[in-house]
């Protein structure tokens, strides 16, 4: 896997300089199929899940702690529920 800055090192060479892939894969060391990859590629690379991680051990009380927290929208900033706080609470009332 190459860097964004080595990706843009290498589409300098071709389009600016000129050279040809086979000379940037030589002289960067890498395969002419990833110099090939960098030059028609020139986004970020970006990853997406398939599918949403799971909430294992948070799952069966997300209902709770997003009606704890909706309640405190209705209180003053200082007496709202902080993480630590949700979480000695689901200690005490649900072991």
């Amino acid at each position: 896997m190459i860097t964004v800055d080595q990706k843009e090192i290498i589409r300098r060479e071709y389009f600016l300089n000129r050279k040809s892939m086979r000379e940037i894969a030589k002289e960067l060391h890498h395969s002419r199929k990833t110099i090939r990859k960098a030059i028609y590629d020139p986004g970020i690379p970006v990853y997406k899940r398939s599918q949403p991680a799971p909430k294992r051990s948070i799952g069966p009380y997300v209902e709770v702690i997003q009606q704890w927290l909706a309640e405190d929208k209705q209180r003053p900033v200082k007496q709202r529920h902080t993480a630590k706080r949700i979480y000695e609470r689901l200690q005490v009332e649900y072991g």
